[in-house]
């Protein structure tokens, strides 16, 4: 089993100051963050990416992934195409994302990518356009 799996940490989230929910403390993992369970690993990674949106105005696919998947420590370029291909955009420089319409679909396929799996999966475009706004005033904690 992948350690991103025996984590419950699909998007394999590094250590670090933030607190998600259903983050197990202290971590086992040195390196890596601990969920309870993936229902948790997963809510940590859309919890992340709407944080780069928010804070950083990262709203593309090139943008999230260029963040989340540095080329110092991935194939970056690699696994924007694989995002972009799943939710058919059609080249990986082209970065319309209808509004991070990519969120869901760049969680799965971080899942994959980044646990050593071949990127490649069956993601249905219409799950994959899922949006992270919230409604103005909604201030929950992370």
């Amino acid at each position: 089993m992948s350690r991103g799996l025996q984590n419950c940490n699909p998007g394999n989230i590094r250590q670090s100051k933030v607190r998600y929910k259903g983050e197990v403390r202290p971590s086992r993992d040195p390196a890596f963050k601990q969920f309870e369970s993936l229902a948790w690993g997963y809510r940590a990674i859309f919890v992340l990416l709407d944080t780069y949106r928010i804070r950083y105005g990262l709203d593309t696919i090139r943008g999230m992934i260029s963040r989340w998947a540095p080329p110092s420590e991935n194939h970056t370029e690699t696994y924007i195409r694989a995002v972009a291909d799943a939710v058919g955009i059609p080249g990986p420089h082209d970065d319309a994302t209808h509004g991070c319409g990519c969120i869901a679909c760049g969680k799965r396929r971080r899942g994959r990518h980044g646990r050593g799996g071949t990127g490649v999966g069956t993601v249905r475009p219409r799950q994959a356009r899922i949006r992270l706004t919230r409604p103005a005033g909604d201030e929950r904690k992370q």
